[in-house]
Parts: structure tokens; sequence; C-alpha cells
């Protein structure tokens, strides 16, 4: 029971930290974006500490709904189709072009 209350306290102050921290954006950039002699923030690869606390805060979430085993597996052709359809895209992130 006090693993359990401790999950619900950190994912709540995640979210206070989240709130807290999101009009900050500190980022870390990845790989500047240089173009010629100048430099172009569009085409800049940048990871935000917001989105790491996002990740963070829903692996925890993800892992306490398991641990109580309220997750269902989906009983429709429709939601297989869906689950399929967005591994489709994310694999075809790795063989485009242009990422």
């Amino acid at each position: 029971m006090r693993f359990k209350n401790s999950f619900k306290k950190m994912i709540e102050y995640g979210i206070y930290a989240l709130a807290l921290l999101l009009p900050f954006q500190t980022r870390l950039i990845l790989r500047p974006g240089n173009f010629g002699s100048g430099s172009l923030e569009y085409l800049t690869i940048s990871l935000y500490a917001v989105d790491i606390l996002i990740i963070f805060l829903l692996l925890l979430f993800l892992i306490d709904k398991i641990r109580n085993s309220q997750i269902q597996i989906p009983k429709s052709k429709f939601i297989y189709l869906i689950i399929l359809f967005d591994l489709a895209l994310f694999v075809s992130i790795f063989y485009s072009p242009d990422k």
C-alpha cells in the first residue's frame, strides 16, 4: 500500500513540477541547425526538459495502471488496425529520406 501511495505522490508532484517548469522551456540542443554560413532554427534538433518530464510521468502512470491491472486489452478489430497503423507510422520515420 505504501509503494502504491508513493507512485501517486510522485505523479502528483511531477504534475506540479510540470506546471512550474513549463514557462522556462530549457532545452538540450542535440544538433544545431547549421546551414552554410548561418544557422536555421527549424533545422535544430533539441530536447526540452518538459518533454523528458512528461515522458517520465507517462511511464509512472502506465506502471501504476499495470500494477493495479486496470488496463484492458482491446477486443475490437478496429483498435488493432489503429495500433498497426501507428506502428507503421513510427517505423516509417527511420526509412524516410527527410527525417
